[in-house]
């Protein structure tokens, strides 16, 4: 699940290095912008817009856990890395 503050942040596919939540983490969170923000630790305003991503079959992904503090949120979920966007 991509989330992002404003439309502009979730127009077409991603960009190499955008970093998206798994679905399931998403929905465990909720969509309390403040914790999506915090969990995330997601620069700039709380996201207000959410997108769920649908990659075209054998997009390269990495998966890991958001290791906060970047970005003044605590971080210690589940997030998807595409380092080369599709």
């Amino acid at each position: 699940m991509r989330v992002g503050a404003g439309p502009e942040n979730l127009t077409g596919g991603t960009q190499p290095g955008t970093c998206a939540f798994p679905e399931s983490t998403f929905n465990s969170i909720g969509q309390d912008p403040e914790a999506l923000k915090n969990f995330g630790d997601l620069p700039g305003q709380p996201p207000q817009i959410y997108r769920i991503l649908e990659m075209p079959a054998g997009t390269p992904i990495q998966r890991g856990i958001v290791p906060g503090g970047e970005f003044g949120g605590a971080g210690g979920v589940p997030e998807v890395y595409f380092p080369k966007g599709y």
